[in-house]
C-alpha cells in the first residue's frame, strides 16, 4: 500500500542524505519530492514514477536504488517516487477521480498535477529527466528519447544495455508513433503547437526547457522482478550517457 512504500522511501532517502518534502497529499498519502544537492557544477537529474497507479515496477526500482546507495553525491537529485498514490492504492491507471494524470499537464484538473507543476515551475530546469512507465500491450522494453542532437545516440545506448537482460520491443508503431528497435524519437511531435489536450509529463518538462529526456517503458507481461531490473538498468545507462557524453564539466576532466 502507498503508506508502507512511502515510509520506506523516506527512511532510505534520509539515510542517503536526501531531504523530503510534500507537494500535497491524497487520502493522507503524501506526494513526495526526495532531493539532494550536489556541488556547484553538479548536473540536475529528475526522475519520476508511479503517475499511473497500475505500473508498480518503476516505483520499486527507485526504492531499490535508494536502498542500495545508488544515488552518487556529486549530482543534484530530484526524485518523485510515487505521483499517483490513490491509483497505486486502487491499482488503477487513473487516480481516485478517474483522471489519467499523465494526460493532465495542459488543461490541468487534478490536485496531484496542479501541485507537481507548481513545484516544477519553482525549480531550475533539469539537465536530464526520466519518466518511468510500464506498457500492458508491449512485448519488450522501449523508450522515447528527446534531445536536440543526441536523442538517437542516447536512446540506442540505453536500449543496448537493457537488451543484455531483457527483450526489446519490435513493433514498428507504438501508440501511433513510428518506432524502430524499441526507440521512438518524437521531437517534432513534442514541438507541435497544435496539440490541444492530453499533454503527458514528458511534453510539459521538455517544452518548459529542452534537455535530455527519456520516457522508459517496461512490458507488464513479463515477471515483476524482470521489469524492476529493466528500469534499474535503463536509469543507470541513461545517466551514464548524460554524464559522459553531454555534461560539460565531466567532459573537461576526461
Amino acid at each position: 500500500m502507498p503508506a508502507e512504500i512511502l515510509t520506506q522511501f523516506i527512511q532510505a532517502a534520509r539515510k542517503c542524505g536526501f531531504t523530503t518534502s510534500e507537494l500535497g497529499s491524497i487520502d493522507n498519502d503524501p506526494i513526495l519530492l526526495l532531493e539532494r544537492s550536489g556541488g556547484e557544477t553538479s548536473p540536475t537529474i529528475s526522475i519520476s514514477a508511479g503517475i499511473h497507479g497500475d505500473e508498480p515496477a518503476p516505483v520499486t526500482s527507485l526504492l531499490n536504488l535508494f536502498q542500495s546507495g545508488y544515488f552518487q553525491p556529486d549530482v543534484h537529485w530530484r526524485v518523485f517516487p510515487l505521483l499517483n498514490p490513490s491509483g497505486y492504492r486502487l491499482r488503477t491507471r487513473e487516480n481516485r477521480d478517474g483522471i489519467d494524470l499523465n494526460r493532465d499537464f495542459l488543461d490541468t484538473q487534478s490536485s496531484e498535477i496542479t501541485a507537481l507543476k507548481a513545484r516544477i515551475d519553482s525549480l531550475s530546469p533539469p539537465d536530464i529527466s526520466l519518466c518511468l512507465h510500464e506498457d500492458w500491450e508491449a512485448a519488450g522494453f522501449y523508450l522515447y528519447s528527446l534531445h536536440e542532437r543526441q536523442a538517437e545516440k542516447a536512446g540506442k545506448r540505453v536500449l543496448q544495455r537493457v537488451s543484455q537482460i531483457a527483450p526489446i520491443e519490435t513493433a514498428n508503431q507504438i501508440d501511433g508513433n513510428p518506432a524502430r528497435d524499441g526507440l521512438l524519437l518524437p521531437l517534432e511531435f513534442i514541438r507541435n503547437d497544435t496539440l490541444s489536450d492530453g499533454w503527458p509529463e514528458a511534453i510539459y518538462l521538455y517544452r518548459r526547457s529542452p534537455h535530455l529526456h527519456m520516457t522508459l517503458e517496461s512490458p507488464s507481461s513479463l515477471p515483476f522482478a524482470d521489469r524492476v531490473k529493466m528500469h534499474e538498468t535503463a536509469i543507470d545507462a541513461a545517466i551514464e550517457f548524460y554524464l559522459t557524453a553531454l555534461h560539460p564539466k565531466r567532459r573537461e576532466t576526461e
